[in-house]
């Protein structure tokens, strides 16, 4: 099979070594510099999209290892603001959640979530709150331990969500053990202030 024509061939024919060599290596650098432009460039382009992606995740995982770490050490201080004080149906109404409803939303989003296995999820008898400033209140402690296994990322996820509910949670703790790389199994506990025993 012949790769160029037999009448391109009869005029290469008639030049001399020399130029044929010439118009061979002419042809090997145009060929090079198509290569080049086509096929080097687009990598080129494609590593330089890679690593700004790479560079952006990095970013992402060290605020999401802040954000971790911040609700790691979030804790009840006791000391509910003065102005929702004052008005304690306000208080009730917006801020407080029952205890079954609680239950019910965050087991949902665990659920909802194909990345998170709940292990356990275990409702602590409840307690009567008391605390100074509060005593008009009655008002009781529900707490919450949950245990799943999940990976870095949806944890951290899921556990901003929770932070985002728009009632009164409060985290008392949170264990993240890795068991098996990337896989950790994590034991939250948090609790809700109800008016319902």
């Amino acid at each position: 099979m012949k790769i160029i024509s037999p009448k391109y061939e009869q005029m290469l024919d008639n030049f001399p070594f020399q130029i044929r060599l010439v118009i061979i290596i002419c042809i090997f650098v145009i060929i090079f510099l198509l290569w080049h432009s086509i096929v080097w460039n687009s990598g080129i382009a494609n590593s330089n999209k890679l690593n700004t992606a790479i560079k952006n995740s990095e970013n992402e995982v060290q605020l999401l290892e802040t954000k971790l770490a911040a609700l790691k050490n979030a804790k009840i201080t006791g000391n509910l603001p003065q102005n929702n004080l004052n008005n304690t149906k306000d208080l009730l109404t917006t801020k407080l959640i029952s205890n079954s409803n609680v239950t019910k939303i965050l087991q949902d989003m665990l659920n909802s979530r194909d990345s998170i296995n709940l292990l356990e999820f275990k409702q602590l008898p409840p307690k009567r709150f008391t605390k100074q400033n509060i005593s008009t209140l009655q008002l009781f402690e529900h707490s919450i331990i949950m245990k799943f296994s999940s990976d870095f990322y949806s944890t951290v996820k899921y556990l901003d969500d929770v932070a985002k509910l728009k009632w009164a949670l409060f985290w008392d703790s949170l264990e993240y053990h890795v068991i098996e790389y990337p896989k950790a199994e994590v034991t939250l506990q948090i609790h809700t202030l109800s008016s319902e025993n």
